[in-house]
């Protein structure tokens, strides 16, 4: 039985997005918190799957919330959302920590597609955050190669990882290359290894980003 975690301090909120997990996580057992404190208090008795974190709870700290909710569960998913803009703050949540960030103004696919996602181990964010994220490894290229020097990257690994870091997805990439999608993925999967990463968010979370 999977234990969630719900922190959210208005109603109406609370109420839909527990009707959405009830309907995504059968026979899932759901806390509520309306408040930092509680939900510490929930985290300190229960080790939980999942927490659906509010940032404008009572009593938060902000991203630091996310990093004592990590340091007191290592293994908990954790979705951050928010009805903030979410191209503000994601990125500062995502370094912390969190699994995924999505809009309280998400349509409801959308919420149930973040919810499943963090709940099946991976990162989830928006379209328009994860052009963000993309952008953002884009201004830090040169820390890119610097980081890749003791293990150098081929020329062909460096002309897919410039795309990459353009924001071109795996299609326009072969079309770019005139080679097929298939190698394309292969060549990706390589630099992210040569990187230590195993994804473009993990590689983000992995340089400063800026954040405007």
């Amino acid at each position: 039985m999977k234990k969630i975690l719900l922190v959210e301090d208005h109603f109406l909120t609370s109420t839909g997005l527990r009707i959405l997990l009830n309907e995504i996580v059968e026979g899932a057992e759901i806390y509520e918190s309306v408040s930092f404190k509680g939900a510490i208090q929930i985290c300190t008795a229960q080790e939980l799957d999942l927490i659906m974190l509010d940032i404008d709870i009572p009593g938060g700290t902000g991203s630091e919330m996310v990093k004592q909710f990590r340091s007191m569960q290592p293994d908990v998913k954790i979705l951050v959302c928010t009805g903030f803009d979410e191209t503000e703050y994601a990125l500062e949540y995502i370094a912390a920590g969190a699994s995924g960030f999505a809009s309280k103004s998400s349509e409801r696919h959308q919420m149930r597609l973040a919810v499943e996602t963090v709940l099946n181990g991976k990162r989830y964010v928006s379209e328009k955050v994860h052009q963000q994220l993309l952008e953002g490894i884009s201004q830090r290229r040169g820390e890119v190669r610097d980081s890749s020097k003791s293990t150098p990257l081929s020329v062909r690994e460096e002309q897919i990882l410039k795309l990459i870091l353009e924001g071109k997805w795996r299609k326009e990439i072969a079309s770019i290359l005139n080679i097929n999608p298939n190698t394309v993925s292969t060549y990706k999967a390589r630099i992210l290894e040569k990187m230590k990463v195993s994804s473009v968010l993990e590689l983000a979370e992995k340089l400063p980003l800026k954040t405007n």
